[in-house]
């Protein structure tokens, strides 16, 4: 018994249409963009620090990344 559900056929296997430069760049940085944005996302949130609660250690008005 051959087994052809997983094979395609020749007749219905389509040539994949090259891309332009521009598309090839467009796409890898729309990648990074992605990429950096859901890694600083998740990772880093910048604060400001509003009042003088943690005096010792951090100014008031100071920025914290």
């Amino acid at each position: 018994m051959k087994m052809k559900l997983w094979k395609k056929t020749q007749a219905k296997a389509k040539p994949k249409a090259k891309k332009s430069l521009a598309r090839e760049w467009a796409d890898a940085v729309m990648f990074a963009v992605i990429v950096s944005t859901i890694i600083r996302w998740a990772t880093f949130e910048a604060y400001a620090i509003p009042s003088s609660s943690m005096e010792k250690s951090l100014l008031v008005g100071d920025h914290r990344l």
